[in-house]
């Protein structure tokens, strides 16, 4: 019953606001009347039994005076129906039975769409590329791929260099090199680490 809407004649009844329309005016049910309306809209043009409303709207561990909460809140429902029991429009009163609502009525249940997520209304998906969104790489990551390539780019110049300086301080004998670096030549053998063994191999040999 919360979902659902019931329609007859000029009026709307919707169940889950408990609330009955008819054009511009609007009047809030309260729970029994509603309960009690919905159980004769669900079974239109039939007849629903006093015990029938009595399960509706009460548990069977409720103790109460059924037979007068049935009349109160039936006479609330005819209240805001417009209707009377001596000249029924919409609720005929069956003796010492129940009552029987008088129109068809159309239901439908009331559902509520799923709205899209806010990034993607309107926005139509790239073709060939399905739902999954393009995926770039942060400055953080590009700027870190950045470093360590500039790291491998001066490690191997710097290898490149130690080869060719090796290359070329090979052929060269202690005096040549005192000839090539002039007196400097020993303070640079000690204080460059790879010169040492160039300055042993003459000192040894």
């Amino acid at each position: 019953m919360e979902d659902r809407i019931y329609r007859f004649g000029t009026f709307e009844l919707v169940a889950a606001e408990g609330e009955l329309r008819n054009g511009d005016a609007s009047v809030r049910l309260q729970e029994k009347p509603l309960l009690l309306l919905a159980a004769l809209l669900d079974n239109p043009q039939k007849l629903v039994t006093r015990e029938q409303l009595r399960e509706r709207l009460w548990d069977s561990q409720t103790f109460v005076d059924y037979e007068q909460g049935i009349n109160v809140a039936i006479k609330k429902v005819r209240d805001a129906l417009g209707d009377s029991a001596d000249n029924p429009k919409f609720i005929q009163t069956v003796a010492k039975r129940g009552y029987r609502f008088l129109l068809p009525v159309e239901v439908t249940e009331a559902t509520e769409s799923t709205p899209q997520p806010a990034s993607f209304v309107g926005q139509p998906l790239p073709s060939g590329e399905g739902s999954q969104p393009e995926i770039r790489p942060s400055s953080k990551v590009t700027s870190a791929r950045s470093a360590r390539r500039s790291f491998a780019v001066a490690g191997i110049a710097a290898a490149v260099l130690l080869v060719f300086y090796s290359l070329l301080l090979i052929p060269f004998e202690e005096k040549e090199l005192l000839a090539l670096f002039g007196g400097q030549w020993e303070r640079y053998s000690r204080e460059t680490p790879m010169l040492l063994p160039f300055s042993k191999r003459r000192r040894t040999s």
